[in-house]
């Protein structure tokens, strides 16, 4: 049977980002884990499973941690530490930057000048 322990939607703050801006702010991540498991003579016992607090752990440890520039060396880190503390046989790590400076927003507006000749005016006059 191919198993899984799944952590999906884990929000995490940190500090990540080419910009010194970036490094300087909290901002949200969000990460997903995906790990294999032996389902192999499983009870109820956390002791005989992957137990997902420390997967959840250790990636919030690296997003917390020290600030990076890129998202790249967060996920190795993560899948690193994984793959060396509860040992599952391998993981899937997907690290997502909610509201990356410089994408995804438009850019501001700005008024338009106009064109030349044509201009309004506007008068008031009392009502009455």
């Amino acid at each position: 049977m191919d198993a899984r322990v799944i952590l999906s939607d884990l929000r995490l703050r940190g500090r990540h980002g080419v910009g010194v801006a970036e490094r300087e702010r909290d901002q949200d991540f969000v990460v997903e884990l995906e790990c294999p498991t032996d389902l192999t003579g499983v009870d109820d016992s956390i002791d005989r499973v992957l137990d997902y607090r420390a997967l959840r752990d250790i990636a919030a440890a690296v997003i917390e941690g020290p600030p990076r520039q890129l998202i790249e060396p967060l996920a190795e880190e993560i899948a690193v530490r994984l793959l060396t503390e509860p040992r599952p046989a391998e993981v899937r790590v997907k690290g997502t930057k909610v509201r990356p400076q410089g994408i995804g927003a438009p850019p501001p507006l700005r008024p338009s000048p106009r064109p030349p000749g044509n201009r309004s005016t506007s008068s008031r006059s009392p009502i009455g």
